[in-house]
Order: structure tokens, then sequence, then C-alpha cells
């Protein structure tokens, strides 16, 4: 058995990541990333290549859980930055429609960051040493060429990509997805709480007035940050005010407990949906789940 084969059933992610086996992945986002491609060759290896708009490129190559090894080129061709990423540093989830990222080296607030899947077609060949650092002389020479001709990088890269608003546009709404999660797993946690602490009041007492009090501010932010994505889609020239807009704060904690929380439910109930509530041994199997890993 291989070592991909064996995490993955030990993990339960087989299944959900079988398909991108051998695949050139074209995806969207986060805001930071751009648009860009992910190349998994027939053994799982995995390479992420994001050119930059002053030319220089980051490189990530790990499985197909995270990444290992991490490189920067300047403008030049030239590397400037190599390093081995802590576990836990830089991780991804490669699905067929979004690829989720998550670690201590992304931007700190949010449980992850996802890009939109838009295309991907076959790839057979073998991520090796070689094969990395030819991509990067070719990726080097477009953005040279595209230098050059003085065309924007975006479309010689990535040909038929949205523009900078649709980007934008994409960031936010992902944005959204993301407080919903957070406010599903802080749900999760309170629920969990009723079943466990049922015989102490004044535990109960406390929890629920602080679950009231931060579902209802976190319920007002998605509903005011859904009206105004809507806004931004019928008149664009008001993209500026997606940057202006403020989620409310989130402990680092509870962002790190929703997170496991609702990792432990996607894994105990496949396809649930999330407005069925659970009952009392699901409750309680859930929140015990959790905190062993926790």
């Amino acid at each position: 058995m291989g070592l991909f084969t064996l995490f993955s059933k030990i993990t339960g992610i087989e299944d959900k990541v079988k398909w991108s086996r051998a695949k050139k992945v074209e995806v969207i986002g986060p805001s930071f990333f751009g648009q860009y491609y992910i190349y998994i060759d027939p053994n799982f290896k995995v390479a992420i290549f994001l050119p930059k708009s002053d030319k220089t490129l980051h490189v990530f190559i790990g499985n197909i859980v995270e990444a290992q090894i991490w490189q920067k080129y300047s403008s030049n061709g030239i590397k400037v930055y190599e390093s081995n990423p802590a576990k836990g540093g830089f991780e991804w989830k490669i699905n067929p429609n979004n690829v989720l990222f998550k670690g201590t080296g992304f931007p700190p607030g949010k449980l992850f960051y996802e890009g939109k899947v838009v295309s991907f077609e076959d790839f057979t060949e073998e991520i090796n040493d070689q094969w990395a650092n030819d991509k990067k002389e070719e990726y080097m020479r477009l953005m040279s060429q595209d230098a050059q001709s003085g065309k924007n990088e975006r479309k010689v890269l990535r040909p038929n990509g949205p523009n900078e608003t649709m980007v934008e546009i994409d960031s936010f709404r992902q944005r959204i997805n993301e407080e919903e999660d957070l406010l599903f797993g802080i749900t999760l946690f309170y629920q969990g709480i009723i079943q466990m602490w049922a015989a102490d009041e004044a535990t109960l007492k406390v929890n629920r007035e602080s679950y009231e009090r931060t579902s209802k501010r976190m319920d007002e932010a998605i509903r005011r940050a859904r009206e105004l994505l809507n806004e931004v889609q019928e008149n664009p020239n008001k993209l500026s005010l997606l940057k202006q807009f403020d989620f409310p704060p989130t402990i680092d904690e509870m962002a790190k407990r929703s997170r496991i929380l609702i990792e432990v439910y996607d894994e105990l109930f496949p396809g649930r949906p999330r407005e069925k509530p659970l009952n009392q041994e699901q409750n309680i199997q859930l929140m015990e789940v959790a905190s062993n890993r926790l």
C-alpha cells in the first residue's frame, strides 16, 4: 500500500481527491493568489506556480495535502528564497469545484481561503526537479515576453480569465461563505454545550448569552455583506466598497475550534444538510471527537 493510499484511507479523503490524479487544474482565488494552475501528477505529487504582477514567481511543491517546498524567483529567474514549510504551514484540499487552503503560512483571521476551479485537463508528466525547473523557465519566458510586449501578464499566462473586478467579487463572496462556516461551527459548539451541560444551568446561561450576542452580530454582518455584494454586482463602479467592509473580529481560539468542529461534522455526517439539527447522541459524538482533535 502506497503512502498516499495509506494516508487517504486513514483520513477518509481518498474518494475526494482521486479525481485530481494526473490533472492540470486552473484555479481563481484566493485574491492574493489571483488566477493560476495546480499540477497533480499520476503519483499525486503537486506543484503550484504563482506568477505575480512584479514578474516574480512563487512555487509550491508538495503532496496531495500540503506544501513541502516553497521557492521564490526574481524577475530575472534567480532563486531568491527557498524553505521547507513546517507541517501545517501551507495545506490544501483539491476538490472538483474548489480548492481550500489553510495553515500558519496564510494570513490569519480566516478558517480557510478558497479558490474556484474553472477548468482542468489531463496531465501525465512526472513532477520532479527537472520538470519543475523547466516549468519555471517556461513561466519566466512568458512573463518576460509579456513585459516586452506591454501586455497584461494575466492575459498571457491565463487566457480567457476574468478581469480584476470579477476576481474581487468572487473573493468577497468566498469571504461571506467563510463567515457562514465560522458561524455554523460556533452553532455546533453551542448545541454541543447544551447536550453536555444540560444539568448545569449557570454554564448554560453564560454560553447562551455569549452565543446569542455572537450569532446576532455575525448574522447581521453576513446579511449586510450579501446586500453589498448584490449592489456591487449591479454597479461595478462601487467595487471599492468591498474592500472597506469589515466582518466582526473573531478570537483565534474560537475560529480554530469552529474549523475543527466543521471538519469533524463533515467526516461524521457527509452530505448532511446543515439546517437539519443533530440529536443528543450525535451532538455528544461530535464534541468528543472534536475535543480529542483539539
